[in-house]
């Protein structure tokens, strides 16, 4: 494997590995309280107490990041065995 695909391969899978830290940070961060109010007689309510953060953008840069690292794994593979 030639050293600039080892570096880049390492590189992106240290992204990966930071992005994936940031989505459980984000996910954890979010504390949330559902609490649902109900009644044999009445109608049910359901509360919702707390952020509901917008994390989407981590969750997309991690998966590019993931799918890019498999993407050049493979590719460094495949060029060792020619």
């Amino acid at each position: 494997m030639k050293k600039g695909l080892k570096t880049g391969l390492i590189i992106l899978s240290l992204i990966s590995v930071a992005g994936i830290a940031a989505s459980i940070m984000c996910l954890w961060g979010n504390n949330t309280a559902v609490s649902i109010i109900g009644g044999a007689d009445g109608p049910t309510s359901i509360f919702i107490a707390g952020k509901i953060g917008n994390s989407t953008v981590i969750y997309i840069v991690t998966g590019l990041c993931i799918i890019a690292t498999a993407a050049l794994g493979m590719f460094a593979v495949k060029r060792r065995h020619k």
